[in-house]
């Protein structure tokens, strides 16, 4: 019984639990005949209390008395997480009302809201050396750029005349140096946070603390505060090649290919 809840099999009609922290499919006034409740009820209690820690005591489904209401209703409310894109991201997915649409564990614990912050770094380096790294203007080189540009669009969106005015003038000016960066390409956004996390140590003192005064944790926050859905949405890209081809090339941050599609 791998896919078994930790409620046991005679609750699904009984509604088991504490109130206000049960997925809907145990409110249901009518189950299914014969329904057997699966681990996805406690992945959507996991939401739940995710959401309490990262809010310090909130609930994504309101105050005490509302809270099965509108969980039955599917009245969601992760507003006091904007800041916060990954944790958006994944409470959808946990707190879904279908409980099909809901991530087995071992995804969850995969995701980047779990990341630490070299992990993030690291994440956004492999992608960029893997698209730089294949056959300049190949077909597959080409088809994975445009596919990384469809997926972080949103994280660019905000940035008028491109990525470039969000940054500080002397780290691009500093990178380009070397090399000229297409202000207005996620690719090369991101080849601009590998140049820098790569030569963190070799830029000025001054540069040192534009760019948070650290190589892991100071640069995340620089980054993460101008494009705030950049990991995400790389995260995003990611996945949705390992769900087209069956080769999760990223397995280290996402996981193996076979979780996929």
């Amino acid at each position: 019984q791998v896919d078994a809840s930790s409620f046991d099999a005679t609750t699904a009609a009984r509604a088991a639990g504490t109130q206000g922290w049960r997925a809907p499919e145990l409110l249901s006034e009518a189950p299914a005949h014969g329904a057997r409740l699966t681990r996805a009820v406690d992945v959507f209690s996991l939401g739940c209390v995710i959401y309490y820690v990262l809010t310090g005591g909130g609930h994504p489904f309101g105050s005490r008395l509302s809270r099965d209401a509108n969980i039955v209703g599917g009245k969601l409310d992760l507003s006091a997480l904007a800041h916060m894109p990954e944790a958006v991201h994944l409470l959808k997915q946990l707190l879904a009302a279908d409980p099909r649409m809901r991530p087995p564990a071992a995804s969850v614990l995969r995701h980047p809201l779990l990341w630490s912050a070299p992990e993030q770094l690291a994440f956004l380096c492999a992608v960029s050396d893997h698209i730089d790294g294949l056959k300049a203007g190949s077909p597959e080189q080409a088809r994975l750029e445009r596919a990384l540009e469809r997926a972080a669009a949103p994280a660019l969106a905000h940035a008028e005349g491109g990525w470039a005015g969000a940054v500080d003038a002397g780290l691009l000016a500093d990178a380009e140096r070397w090399r000229r960066y297409n202000h207005g390409s996620a690719r090369d956004l991101l080849r601009f946070v590998r140049n820098r996390v790569h030569h963190f140590d070799e830029l000025a003192p001054e540069l040192q603390r534009a760019l948070g005064g650290s190589p892991g944790e100071g640069v995340l926050r620089y980054f993460k505060a101008r494009f705030p859905t950049l990991v995400l949405d790389v995260y995003a890209y990611a996945v949705g090649e390992a769900m087209e081809t069956g080769c999760a090339r990223y397995h280290e941050w996402i996981g193996p290919a076979d979780e996929f599609g």
